[in-house]
Parts: C-alpha cells; sequence; structure tokens
C-alpha cells in the first residue's frame, strides 16, 4: 500500500462537517461565526472549546488542545493519521486512493521526495531477500538473531558493494536524480556525473508516523574501521532527525494499548524490541535526541521510559535527555542496562521477563542521576560536596514547585546538610536573566522564539488570502533567509501556496497545511490565530503586510550585522589587516541596507 495523496486529503478536509463530528462527542451552540461547547479534552464547567466550520478549526482555549477535524479524530479517538483519514473517508463514502510511485508532474516537492525513498527502499529489500550479493547482509542479520519477520517489518534491504547499481535503478525508474541527490541517494561529482552513496551496508529505512520513507540509516558491513559504522541521510525537507523516530509508524497502536513508550538508541535495538514483545519501543537517531523528540514522547502516553546502554555515553545521553525533559516539565523514567550492555544484548542474554522488570521498577530520571551522584561520593564530605554541585543544577530546572521543593528535602537530607544551604547552592547555578534590546518575540509551540512579524505575516495570510500572490513575490526573492523559524516560514510558504490554488471561496485550504504537520501545538497555534479576528480590515492588510516584511527584512539584516560585527572584532584582534578592509566593506554596505529598511529619517548608529 502506498500513500494518501494530498488531494485526497483535501477532499476529506473540504467534505467532512467538523460540527457534525465534534457534536458526537459534546453539545455545541452557535456563537457568532462559531460554535461554543464544553471541552471534550478536559473536565470544565465554562464553555471555551470553540469551532469554525468556515475554516474547520477546533480550540479549546482552556486547555490548549486545537486543529483541524483529522486531529481531532486522532485526539479524540486515539488514531494515527491514516486511521483519522480512514474514518472520515468512510464516513463521508471517500474512496482513498494510494500513490505507487505515479509520475505525476504537479505533486510537491515532498511527494517526490518520498517517491524516491521508498523506490530506493523497494530496491535494497529486493536485492536483500533474493539477491546472491545480498547473502552478507543475511548473514549479519541471521548474527545478530533479527528475525526474518521483523526484519521484514521494519522493511530491512540490502546496498551492494557497488557504485551505479541504485543509481541506475534510478534511472530506468525515470526518477529525478537531482532529487535522489538532495535526499541523500546519490552523490554528485564535481567533473559530473554521480554514485550512489549507500554501499555495501545493512539499510533501515527510517519512516514517519504514516509510514512514508523520508530517510535511510546504513550499516557498514564491511568492518573497515576508516568509514563510519552508521550514516543516516542528510537533512532535507523530508528528513529532520530532531522530530522523527525508528520504528515509529510501527509502535503506535501498542503505545495506545500499554499506555507506555520505550525510548532507545540503536537501530537493531528496537527492532529486536519488538521481537521480543516490546512493540511500543522507538529509537532516537543516532544521538540527535532534542527538545522536539522530548515534546513529542510527552503527547504519546504519560509514561516515558527511556533505556540507556551502561556505558559512559549511555550516561552521558541520559543527562543531556534529563535537561530536555525538565525544559518542557516532563518526568519520564530510565532504565540503564549494565556496562557492556545494549536492550539487544540483555535480551539475548536475560530475556524478556527480565528486562519489564526492570521497566516497571525503573526509576525517574531525577532519581538516577541523585542517586549516580551520591553512590559515587561515598562518605567522603568533599566528594559529598561535589555531588551536591551536580545535583544542585538539576534541581533547579524543577518547574512545579512542590515536587522541587521535596527534591530539595531528599537531597538535603541524603547529603546531611542545611535546607537553606542547599537552596543557596541551587540560587548560584541560576544565571540572572540578561536584558537586551531586540525585535519582539511570540511563542511559537515546536518552532521555537518567531519574531513577531514572522506570527503577522502568517495571521495575514490566514485572515488575508488575496496576499498571498504578494508574500509568495517576496519569497521568490530571497524572503526565506529573514526568518527565524524555519518551520513558520514553511507554513508561511504553503499557505501561500495553497491559496493561490482554491478552487472555491471556502478557506478550507488553511486547515489542509496544517493536515500537513506533524506539530499537534503548531497545528493548534495556527488554529487560534484562525479563529481570532488579526483586528485587520481588508483595507489595511496591505500596509500591514508592508510592515511585517519590512521590519522581517530589518531584524534578518541586524541579526546578520551583530554577527559580522563581532567577527570583525575577532579578525582585527588577530592582525588581519586585508580581512578586516573587506569586512568592514561589507559591514558599511549592511548599514546601508538597514538605512534603506528604516527610511531617510532613521538610521543605525
Amino acid at each position: 500500500m502506498g500513500t494518501i495523496p494530498q488531494s485526497k486529503i483535501d477532499e476529506i478536509l473540504h467534505r467532512a462537517d467538523i460540527v457534525q463530528i465534534v457534536e458526537e462527542q459534546t453539545q455545541l451552540k452557535k456563537a457568532g461565526r462559531n460554535y461554543l461547547g464544553l471541552c471534550p479534552f478536559h473536565q470544565e464547567k465554562t464553555p471555551s472549546f470553540n469551532v469554525n466550520p468556515e475554516k474547520g478549526f477546533f480550540k479549546c482555549f482552556g486547555c490548549g488542545k486545537g486543529g483541524d477535524v483529522i486531529r481531532f479524530v486522532m485526539d479524540i479517538h486515539g488514531y494515527t493519521f491514516p486511521e483519522a483519514l480512514r474514518f472520515l473517508a468512510d464516513r463521508y463514502g471517500i474512496e482513498l486512493e494510494y500513490e505507487q510511485g505515479a509520475p505525476g508532474a504537479t505533486r510537491g516537492l515532498r511527494e517526490k521526495m518520498v517517491e524516491i525513498n521508498q523506490a530506493a527502499m523497494d530496491f535494497f529489500r529486493g536485492l536483500l531477500r533474493q539477491a546472491e550479493e545480498g547473502q552478507a547482509a543475511r548473514d549479519y542479520i541471521a548474527k545478530r538473531s533479527i528475525d526474518p519477520h521483523f526484519a521484514d517489518a521494519f522493511g530491512l534491504g540490502f546496498a551492494p558493494d557497488r557504485w551505479d547499481s541504485l543509481l541506475r535503478h534510478l534511472k530506468r525508474k525515470d526518477l529525478d536524480l537531482d532529487l535522489a541527490a538532495r535526499v541523500g541517494l546519490i552523490k554528485q561529482k564535481d567533473g559530473g556525473g554521480a554514485y550512489d552513496a549507500f554501499r555495501n551496508r545493512l539499510m533501515f529505512p527510517i519512516r514517519d508516523v504514516n509510514g512514508r520513507c523520508v530517510g535511510f540509516s546504513g550499516r557498514d558491513l564491511s568492518g573497515d574501521e576508516k568509514v563510519g559504522k552508521y550514516i543516516n541521510s542528510p537533512e532535507s525537507e523530508i528528513f529532520r532527525k530532531h522530530k522523527l523516530f525508528h520504528g515509529e509508524d510501527l509502535a503506535g497502536s501498542a503505545i495506545r494499548t500499554k499506555g507506555r513508550v520505550i525510548l532507545c538508541e540503536g537501530n537493531v535495538d528496537v527492532v529486536k524490541l519488538h521481537q521480543y514483545g516490546f512493540a511500543e519501543a522507538m529509537a532516537s537517531l543516532g544521538t540527535a535526541f532534542t527538545e522536539t523528540h522530548a515534546s513529542r514522547l510527552s503527547r504519546k502516553a504519560d509514561l516515558i521510559v527511556m533505556i540507556f546502554d551502561g556505558d559512559a555515553a549511555g550516561k552521558k545521553a541520559m543527562r543531556r535527555a534529563l535537561d530536555l525533559f525538565l525544559a518542557i516539565d516532563v518526568h519520564p523514567r530510565c532504565v540503564v542496562l549494565p556496562d557492556g550492555d545494549d536492550p539487544d544484548t540483555f535480551l539475548m542474554r536475560e530475556g524478556a521477563e527480565a528486562l519489564e522488570a526492570h521497566l516497571e521498577a525503573a526509576p525517574t530520571l531525577i532519581e538516577f542521576a541523585v542517586d549516580e551522584a551520591f553512590n559515587a561520593a561515598g562518605d567522603d564530605p568533599e566528594q559529598i560536596a561535589k555531588a551536591v554541585g551536580e545535583v544542585a543544577p538539576i534541581l533547579g530546572k524543577i518547574a512545579d514547585p512542590v515536587l522541587q521543593d521535596l527534591w530539595i528535602q531528599r537531597v538535603a537530607e541524603r547529603a546531611h546538610v542545611n535546607e537553606e544551604a542547599l537552596r543557596r547552592r541551587i540560587a548560584q547555578n541560576r544565571r540572572p536573566r540578561q536584558t537586551q534590546q531586540g525585535p519582539s518575540k511570540v511563542a511559537v509551540p515546536g518552532t521555537g522564539e518567531a519574531s513577531s512579524a514572522e506570527a503577522g505575516i502568517v495571521r495575514v495570510l490566514i485572515h488575508h488570502p488575496r496576499m498571498a500572490s504578494r508574500v509568495m513575490e517576496e519569497f521568490d526573492h530571497g524572503l526565506e533567509e529573514y526568518w527565524v523559524s524555519r518551520e513558520l516560514a514553511d507554513v508561511a510558504r504553503r499557505l501561500c501556496e495553497k491559496a493561490l490554488s482554491a478552487q472555491n471561496d471556502r478557506d478550507y485550504y488553511i486547515a489542509s497545511v496544517t493536515a500537513e504537520l506533524d506539530n499537534p501545538e503548531l497545528q493548534s497555534k495556527l488554529a487560534q490565530w484562525s479563529l481570532a479576528d488579526d483586528g485587520i480590515g481588508d483595507r489595511e492588510a496591505g500596509a500591514a503586510l508592508a510592515d511585517y516584511l519590512q521590519r522581517m527584512q530589518r531584524d534578518g539584516l541586524a541579526r546578520r550585522l551583530s554577527i559580522l560585527e563581532n567577527d570583525l572584532k575577532s579578525v582585527m584582534k588577530a592582525g588581519d589587516k586585508a580581512r578586516a578592509l573587506a569586512m568592514m566593506h561589507e559591514v558599511q554596505q549592511l548599514r546601508r541596507r538597514i538605512d534603506q529598511t528604516l527610511g531617510p529619517d532613521k538610521s543605525v548608529s
């Protein structure tokens, strides 16, 4: 089965009646252009749940949930994205179609990139199953005791030890080789021509939550220490390591059933966890565990258990994860395996029951970090003081004041120190906030801090779609380089594309954009902007947009100028006069460009 084309998703969004779907869960009453009711996601006495049938959005101003009708079905029923699409398609008599790699010149860039990855995955899988040269990969799979059923479920394949095997296959399929290079499957030679990027490797397809192949992780089979053991696809429009998990497409059902998500680090580890019955397991891609990963895990299940290798690198990864979870006020549990073990070797030796016992008894990340620090200290006062120094920054990051107070009491008792002394030590680790002038910011979940100008542009596009051609023209002239939030820039571009291609006056195209996002918090923010009046009339929209664009360009140039001036100081200090003169000339040019954006009566000093 292929992927559901965007045209079908748009049709579902266009035909599905969000009021009808929501009213099956809670009563709604007409309130102006919106409908209002009690939120079906949390207990409340005063209605704060809004639905806008024109734009196809819901938003609860109590608990914060929001999005389109697909997101509502996913959240209320615990469905995956494809499951929600099938639910709505069946409800409204829409026959779903699946893409199998059709040419489709009008299909979007991301769809074409996924198609190329899918073609490569099928090619690699075929070589693993049938080709004589794939025997080395099959031997490796057997050596690691990977069941063929799970090797097939995870889509494992083999990239042969040849320079152009995949390249030839993609040419035969008449696929875009420039896009193949963009997703990292082939590499371009300086003098012309191309060659395969993955050679003599066991291939692990990396699929998104909807089961689409967006990249690869290749395990070297040569044993040559000069080449990397694993290489991953490069970052692209469809492969974002900071938000992807290996095995996520297979883990959803088990996560919902068990109410638990397990995170490990290795490709083989996640396959073996599934093989031993832990189908709720996923893996991060190498060491690239980010706050986005942490946030996404927190939305999947209340209970998060992370499994770390027992070596120093595993404990370092545990501490890094702890800081990321504390930043979003989430408290997962952890299993740190014996030194030298990973989930694969532990399961092979001890079995599933032993690992389940560890999972059920898993301490929180905070608890493990505190125990590690004080177990190493023993009774030595200096070592205890050192342990307190290691633990104090962790305690200072606990957001819940009650939980923080309880931990301070516990650590003070364990260290045999006065609580006030510990609180002073924690306070020493808190850096005073530095105030600095700069462009105003707006919090956009999942995208980092975006400038208010960026948020303003998106809101103009939502409420005044006729401005799309103007914004798209600016994108064609390099607007994207000035955005702080790349994800919000992507949303703005897609809003323009949808608005310009909309064939009717119903602005469901906004919901169509949110349906493409794998970020419920950002979907909720867009729903909020869509439901709330932006306070700009149709006549003033052009002037407001011009102001936002000017501010964005000015702020972007100012950021670039600040960086350049700092670099210039370093170059002058190093005594490189020639380079300093060139940089001074560039500084002057930037200042002139900024002056032009400020107008004739203002300048940058």
